[in-house]
């Protein structure tokens, strides 16, 4: 069953640019901002894709700020080798081309491939990142709406629709258990398993190592308190929004409403 209509909503994704991703257009929704660039000068960031368009490369697809900076971490350490990514941020020497898979956010919501990992997140903390990411205010109603429109709209593209071959994992699946979640996309890109390699990898990308080995701003890995501390705000104050936008959104509620699972869709 393909996914189910949402053309009540308009949504004009945007086009991805040297790592900066502007909000879509949705109606109704009042933003309170103007789009600015967000380009980093840093020169260990910028733009891929360009540079390397194998299609025979395994893809990693995930909404921005859903915890892909993490998996991709994983993997590169598990393999040695380097992620092809939006932005160039790797622990591996970034001159490297010898990439094992790729990374899209799919903004337009049109991405395809014979071989796709999707991840996918709590909708309250993707939100919270995201808006956050670009240096708005989080408790901006209209952003907080707009982001999370748009992020049901991916949800329901690589979740609900049984036409596209994918394996998903929750990135809550990989807090809980990364030996599990790891090795059934292991199993997705038909590598072998090795479930010490796996626990010594996780625990050499935890948060803190990651933010001090790569060259993120502070808004890719935020382990300070003070942004722990308005993430716990803005979870109070916009739960129950997040989820009516969100998880309340028919088939949808069946996956954020379970426990912390991992699946595979054929």
């Amino acid at each position: 069953m393909a996914a189910e209509d949402d053309a009540a909503t308009k949504v004009d994704a945007p086009q991805a640019h040297r790592g900066s991703v502007a909000p879509p257009e949705v109606d109704g929704a009042d933003t309170g901002r103007t789009d600015r660039d967000l380009e980093d000068d840093d020169p260990t960031t910028y733009d891929m894709r360009a540079d390397h368009t194998d299609p025979d490369l395994p893809v990693l697809v995930s909404f921005p700020r859903s915890g892909s900076q993490w998996l991709g971490a994983v993997m590169e350490l598990y393999f040695g080798r380097p992620c092809l990514r939006d932005r160039k941020a790797t622990l591996l020497d970034a001159q490297r081309d010898d990439y094992l898979f790729r990374h899209e956010h799919d903004l337009n919501l049109d991405f395809s491939a014979s071989s796709v990992i999707y991840l996918y997140r709590d909708p309250i903390e993707t939100i919270f990142s995201q808006v956050k990411f670009h240096e708005d205010d989080p408790f901006n109603d209209g952003q907080v709406e707009l982001w999370s429109t748009f992020y049901r709209l991916h949800l329901r593209r690589w979740l609900l629709d049984d036409t596209l071959d994918r394996t998903v994992v929750r990135y809550e699946d990989m807090k809980a258990d990364v030996v599990r979640a790891m090795t059934l996309v292991l199993s997705a890109l038909g590598q072998p398993v090795d479930v010490e390699r796996i626990a010594r990898v996780a625990d050499e990308t935890s948060r803190d190592r990651v933010a001090k080995q790569t060259a993120h701003d502070p808004r890719v890995v935020n382990t300070q308190q003070d942004y722990a501390d308005q993430r716990t705000r803005f979870a109070k104050h916009y739960s129950n929004m997040i989820h009516d936008l969100v998880i309340d959104q028919g088939r949808l509620h069946d996956y954020f409403r379970r426990p912390a699972t991992i699946s595979q869709a054929a």
